[in-house]
Parts: C-alpha cells; sequence; structure tokens
C-alpha cells in the first residue's frame, strides 16, 4: 500500500495505483536503493517495503525523510558535491543510524527501471552487459561520458567507481551510477584504460581500431589529461556520426497559469509550436536542415518586468546564435567547445542586454526585472543544454526520467558544499 501525500486525505492505495482513490492526486512511486549493506532492522518497518533484496518503496511519500545525522557522514560527502551531475549520480534520500553506529542509506534516483509489463523496479544493466548490444555511436558516448565525469570523482575519491564493474549502470545513452565507495587508491588514466582494453573484444567492429589505438595511447602517457580524452572521444563521435540520420520532435507550450493576470514567460518558437524534423547530412543546398535551437524562459519582476526580460532574452540569443547557425548549417561537422563557447557568449550577452534596460529604467533591488533561462540546442547528433535560474531540463527515457539540469539556488549551493 502507499499512503496519499494529501495531508488532508492520506488514504491508504494499492501499490499499482496512480492516483489516489479518494482524492485523485498524484501518487508519487520513490524506489529507493539500499547502498552497502544496509540492514532491514535499521529502517521504519511501517515506512519503508522491500521489493527486492536493495530496493525499498516509501509508502508515506508525503511524509519528510527521517532526519539525518549532523555532520553529514564522509562516506556521504560526494554524493551531495555530485549533486551538479545528478543525470548519472544518485542522491541521498535518508540515512539511518542506530546507537551503535551502525546505519544505512537510501539513495533516490538509482538507476532502476521498469519494463513494460512488470510491476516491480529492477536494475539496469551494467555497462558491461550492455556493451556488446550497443551501436558504435553509444559504446563512444558512454566512454565520453565517463571521461567527462572522470575529474569530478577523481576530486571527490570516488572514481574507481567509472571503472566498467557492477556500479557502473546504463540508462539507454547515458551511464549511470548505482552508488559511490570511497577509492583505497586514487585510479589514473591507465589504469582506466587497462579497463576499457577488456571491452575491446566485444566492440562494434568499425570502431575497435581507434579504441585499441586510444588504450595505447593512455597506457603510454601520450594523452594525459581528461580533456584530452574527451576530445579525442569527440572527434570519434563526430566521425561515426558521418551520414546518420536522426529524427526529431519538438512541441512548445507556455501558460500562465491559475493566478497571473499576464504570462510572463516567453519561449522559441513560438508557444502553440509542433513540428517534426528528419535531419540527414547527406542532404545539400536546399535540403539542409538548420540545427534545432528550442528556449524557454521564465520572466522575473511583475508587470512590464517579467514579460520584458524574457522577449529580450529569446531575442538576444537568437541574434546572437544567428552566425553560428548558419556555420552549423553548412558545415555539420563541428568543435563541441566552439559552439559551448558560443552558447556562453550568447547568455552573457542576453544578461547585459536585461541589465542595460534596467540601468535606463532607474529600476532598483527588487524593482529590476530578470529572468531564468533554460535552452536545447540540437546539431545532429549532440544536443547542448543550458540554463540559468530554476527552469530544468529534464531527460526522458522509458525506463526513468531525470532532471539534467542543476537549480541555481540557495538549497542547491548547499546542498554542492556538502552541508545538507
Amino acid at each position: 500500500m502507499i499512503n496519499c501525500p494529501n495531508p488532508e486525505c492520506q488514504t491508504a492505495n494499492p501499490e499499482g495505483s496512480q492516483t489516489c482513490r479518494s482524492c485523485q492526486t498524484c501518487l508519487p512511486h520513490r524506489y529507493l536503493w539500499v547502498a552497502g549493506s544496509g540492514k532491514r532492522e535499521l529502517l521504519d518497518g511501517e515506512r519503508y517495503s522491500w521489493k527486492h533484496e536493495r530496493i525499498v518503496l516509501d509508502t508515506q511519500p508525503g511524509q519528510l525523510p527521517p532526519e539525518s545525522p549532523d555532520p553529514v557522514p564522509p562516506s556521504v560527502v560526494p554524493y551531495l558535491a555530485l549533486a551538479p551531475h545528478s543525470l548519472h549520480v544518485p542522491q541521498p534520500y535518508a540515512l539511518s543510524q542506530d546507537r551503535r553506529g551502525n546505519s544505512v542509506l537510501l539513495l533516490d534516483k538509482a538507476p532502476l527501471g521498469a519494463r513494460s509489463g512488470q510491476t516491480q523496479p529492477q536494475l539496469l544493466p551494467s555497462l558491461r552487459e550492455a556493451w556488446k548490444a550497443a551501436p558504435p555511436l553509444r559504446q563512444l558516448n558512454w566512454l565520453w561520458q565517463v571521461a567527462e565525469l572522470w575529474p569530478y570523482f577523481l576530486a571527490q575519491r570516488v572514481a574507481t567507481n567509472l571503472l566498467p564493474g557492477p556500479q557502473l549502470r546504463v540508462d539507454g545513452s547515458t551511464v549511470r551510477l548505482l552508488e559511490l565507495s570511497l577509492d583505497a587508491q586514487a585510479p589514473s588514466l591507465k589504469d582506466l584504460a587497462t579497463a576499457w582494453q577488456s571491452l575491446l573484444p566485444e566492440s562494434h567492429a568499425s570502431i575497435r581500431p581507434f579504441l585499441e589505438d586510444l588504450c595505447h595511447r593512455l597506457l603510454q602517457a601520450e594523452i594525459s589529461t581528461p580533456a584530452l580524452l574527451g576530445a579525442c572521444l569527440n572527434q570519434a563521435i563526430a566521425d561515426a556520426a558521418q551520414g546518420y540520420r536522426s529524427r526529431h520532435e519538438l512541441a512548445v507550450v507556455t501558460h500562465q497559469g491559475p493566478s497571473r493576470k499576464r504570462n510572463e514567460d516567453a519561449c522559441y518558437p513560438a508557444s502553440g509550436t509542433s513540428q517534426t524534423q528528419s535531419l540527414d547530412p547527406t542532404k545539400t543546398g536546399k535540403g539542409k536542415q538548420r540545427p534545432l535551437l528550442l528556449l524557454v524562459c521564465d520572466g522575473i519582476g511583475g508587470h512590464e518586468g517579467g514579460d520584458v526580460a524574457s522577449r529580450l532574452a529569446i531575442a538576444t540569443i537568437q541574434q546572437q546564435l544567428a552566425p553560428l547557425l548558419d556555420t552549423l548549417t553548412n558545415q555539420p561537422v563541428h568543435n563541441p567547445a566552439t559552439v559551448t563557447a558560443a552558447i556562453k557568449q550568447a547568455i552573457a550577452a542576453a544578461n547585459d542586454q536585461i541589465s542595460q534596460h534596467n540601468d535606463q529604467g532607474l529600476r532598483q533591488a527588487r524593482n529590476r526585472m530578470g529572468t531564468t533561462l533554460v535552452m536545447a540546442l540540437v546539431v545532429g547528433v549532440h544536443a547542448y543544454i543550458a540554463h540559468v535560474g530554476d527552469s530544468r531540463a529534464y531527460y526522458i527515457s522509458v525506463d526513468s526520467c531525470q532532471q539534467i539540469t542543476f537549480d541555481d539556488d540557495v538549497a542547491a549551493r548547499e546542498v554542492r558544499l556538502g552541508y545538507g
């Protein structure tokens, strides 16, 4: 059974229900992973229902999680420090301890999923289990994600978890960690290369020579930094994507909500747009397709404030990125670092425009207008995501829904710094 989260209801519902049978409130099914060797007797038996040897369901999702110890134990700090990478890293949900110091850590956003027809969540496959059946572009992308995460994990002394093993899982195209254990000894890029060599026999034939050479260069220290490793993998991805066809469906809508008198949001394309676009890099001339740009801005500042700021941000970013989009239309093979820099520059220009508008209107303190931003730029097989503030982007797959961006607010900053 799962209790309704509505504090005025609290009706017990069958676990398979999606909404409360009494008040129709949506029932969140929060399945949690029990990290380490947590013992059942340390968990609240009335609140958590065991579904698997290491998976539990929070049957009272409307209640706050149990209070965690203060200060936060060292083993939990890496999860908090890596919170900006929550697409890949599970997050602490509750930590229960007894008087003897025994503890059990429950993790949210662990790599769990339920396929069609299943009623209970299961572990998603490990990278090693999924490797053989994966196409070459996906194999390269998985390794690129590991290279991108490597310096952050190394700083938190948990990089060993990125080596192919039971902790490294995959959710479609995304690499996800089951849990984090502290490194007994900091691994090196040579250790990573040795681990990757074990994947070579089942690597796709079209990329096996590249991966063999990549591992050799890592072992010889010719590639000595994660940045160089990422650049090599990026180039391999670009080469593998030559002639790759893709199909994108987009729909855009904003709404002022039930209480606002005006809509302070702005978006691009215009609200109500719905279209499908097939990208074929082999097309030339008029058949070429421009990269897809999507923007959503949530204005702040009330009447003649938020709506002005959000529209100004949209217009400025469009204008700033227009030359880049023209270039990418004619030259689809691109340098990701160049695109990333251009996006940052466009956002900075939008910020300057809004600030200048505030100065011209002599706006001070809370009277100054502003806006959040979330954007996506799709260039072939690459999708660039940027955001400012607490507007969010999510990655939705067959198995899960994961937040990609990390809110810019005080609470998120406290988590990132390992305080709570």
